[in-house]
């Protein structure tokens, strides 16, 4: 995978040489991308901004699993579970509302968000033992 940076946002490009597919779902403030396959990447260029975190999903835990991060920053969650998972995140902050659901993430599969506003932002998968994790949004 190739990085390219420009002012405002981050390229990523995947070569070639392989015959993944992705589809990318848009949604207010977050992304979601699905891989076809878990093993192979090809070419396909998104774009997500310059301040990032990669979280894992793992079938225990969130890695990290607590995370302060400032305002805009964007959070990429990656199942590398072969089981499915749904990631739901709730604003303490703002009263316990919820804010997104990720979706179906199948092994290889990202779901992103961007955290515009200042907070506590619990979340947790949504199925059997299912990890748990916390986001500090400063201003």
């Amino acid at each position: 995978m190739v990085l390219e940076q420009n002012k405002e946002q981050t390229e990523l490009e995947y070569p070639e040489s392989s015959s993944a597919t992705y589809v990318i779902k848009e949604y207010p403030g977050s992304t979601v991308i699905h891989r076809s396959s878990p093993l192979q990447e090809t070419e396909k260029k998104v774009y997500v901004p310059k301040k990032e975190i990669q979280v894992k999903i793992t079938d225990k835990a969130f890695i990290p699993q607590n995370i302060t991060i400032s305002r805009g920053t964007m959070v990429i969650w990656t199942n590398t579970d072969p089981r499915l998972q749904i990631i739901h995140i709730v604003n303490t902050t703002g009263g316990y509302t919820s804010i997104a659901r990720s979706g179906r993430l199948e092994f290889g599969d990202s779901f992103n968000m961007r955290f515009d506003v200042p907070g506590e932002y619990p979340y947790r998968g949504l199925l059997l033992k299912a990890p748990e994790g916390h986001i500090s949004v400063t201003p």
